[in-house]
């Protein structure tokens, strides 16, 4: 019996970090609908008449310092972001009424989606990796990421950190919904360049 269980963990460990059939460019990636949390409809297809591109951002928990830091780079470079043309929509698997607090705190421009069934972390294939997760922490930028990150919050908190084995993964999707860029991170903090936009 103690076999089987240690046989069905292990099992279990193996399928939760193995990658579901990963997007790649060119591909037609499908419409959503959905409410962001500031309450306003979030419809792909929409944004794209309105932008030439649109940034889809896949994140880890909003308690997770390193997404902050990342957060904090899109707000920044926003405007910059709007004038090519690109619309952002950042995704999180967090509760709603945490990401509204923090979409309300850290003064977010552009659509935030709270994903706590990470449904759409599903259609796009977000890895989830132990093993990197851990190799983050042997980073030599580690603890000046995630200070950086934890500094940015303001002395706010959101939610408990806990374990979460999501890689943060980056879309670039074009007109007709087709993926220009399909980049799924290698450790914790990995995203596309936005100095490649």
């Amino acid at each position: 019996m103690k076999n089987s269980l240690s046989l069905l963990l292990a099992l279990l460990l193996i399928a939760s970090t193995a990658s579901a059939q990963r997007f790649a460019k060119s591909v037609k990636v499908p419409n959503f609908v959905l409410t962001d949390v500031a309450g306003e409809k979030v419809n792909l297809q929409a944004l794209l008449k309105d932008n030439e591109r649109v940034l889809l951002c896949f994140f880890r928990p909003v308690w997770c310092p390193i997404c902050n830091k990342r957060t904090h780079e899109l707000i920044e470079r926003y405007e910059e972001l709007k004038a090519k043309g690109i619309e952002v929509v950042a995704i999180y698997p967090s509760k709603p009424e945490i990401m509204a607090q923090y979409v309300k705190d850290a003064e977010i421009p552009f659509p935030v989606i709270a994903d706590p069934a990470e449904a759409l972390y599903e259609i796009y294939s977000i890895e989830r990796s132990l093993k990197k997760v851990q190799a983050t922490m042997q980073r030599s930028d580690f603890n000046e990421t995630v200070s950086t990150g934890m500094k940015l919050y303001g002395g706010k908190s959101y939610g408990e950190p806990g374990d979460s084995p999501f890689i943060n993964a980056d879309f670039i999707v074009s007109s007709r919904r087709m993926l220009d860029v399909a980049y799924y991170g290698e450790y914790v903090g990995d995203h596309y360049s936005l100095d490649e936009l």
